[in-house]
């Protein structure tokens, strides 16, 4: 699986709906009990997107999708935790791609 292109697949598929994503470095990782987390680096401001390792294994392309746009919107500003903002962002998506359910968007 890709992961590079997944990830600039789902940067450009938020900026063009408007999300003010960030770039970020990404990683496959061996998180036991998280898909994916974001973390936020001050010193200069820079992201890490880290996806599950099981994850990508599985070769599910919409579910690495899902959790990397998951990923992307915790780079916007004032969306490092799941408040009110970071909803706003994720109805768009779910909006966009029909999806019913917020589990992961």
């Amino acid at each position: 699986m890709e992961i590079e292109k997944i990830y600039w697949d789902s940067f450009n598929e938020l900026k063009n709906l408007g999300i003010p994503v960030r770039e970020a470095s990404v990683v496959v990782a061996p998180l036991k009990e998280l898909a994916g987390k974001c973390v936020k680096y001050n010193n200069p401001e820079k992201f890490e997107i880290s996806i599950m390792q099981k994850l990508v294994n599985t070769n599910n392309i919409w579910m690495v999708k899902r959790t990397m746009i998951h990923e992307l919107i915790h780079t916007c500003d004032d969306c490092y935790n799941h408040n009110s903002k970071w909803k706003e962002y994720a109805k768009i998506v779910r909006d966009k791609y029909n999806i019913l359910e917020n589990k992961l968007i």
